[in-house]
């Protein structure tokens, strides 16, 4: 019930017209509000208020506008820039902490994609991956969650990894 109340509480100060209402109209209310999370019963009624901001609900208008976080389509791909270096070079100029040359980046992309990668994938598997294949791979398997590192070591290192 403390759910319940609680809305109404906020509902009575979003809007200050809003009358009691009766037992059934209480029922209906703590029939919705109890199938929801806190957070869904937020979003639902932030939506109606920006749609309805002279109009409080009902019970069945709240239940039909509902706003639930799990029906919105979300895409699970992770978004990747197109080139890998050009975007953690740029990334490192913002932060001003970029010490190498461009063509050290992109050594150190070829670095983790050709050689760091090639370790958790049998041979004839990992031949048939193209670039962008290694690349979603390589970052589903957090391998450039040290890039500071390989850096470092690529430009210590003068091998191509091609």
């Amino acid at each position: 019930m403390q759910k319940v109340e609680c809305f109404l509480l906020h509902l009575k100060e979003i809007y200050p017209s809003l009358r009691k209402p009766s037992s059934s109209t209480i029922d209906d209310w703590k029939t919705i509000l109890d199938q929801l999370s806190v957070e869904d019963i937020v979003n639902t009624l932030k939506h109606w208020v920006n749609l309805n901001p002279k109009t409080p609900p009902t019970p069945k208008q709240f239940s039909a506008s509902l706003v639930k976080k799990n029906t919105k389509k979300t895409n699970k791909r992770t978004f990747l820039p197109f080139n890998p270096e050009t975007y953690l070079f740029n990334e490192d100029i913002k932060k001003q902490r970029n010490k190498h040359f461009f063509s050290t980046y992109r050594r150190a992309v070829n670095y983790i994609l050709n050689v760091r990668l090639k370790e958790f994938y049998p041979k004839e598997e990992f031949k048939n991956f193209n670039y962008s294949a290694r690349y979603e791979r390589a970052v589903e398997k957090g391998l450039f969650a040290d890039f500071a590192d390989v850096l470092d070591y690529v430009s210590e290192s003068r091998e191509c990894y091609d």
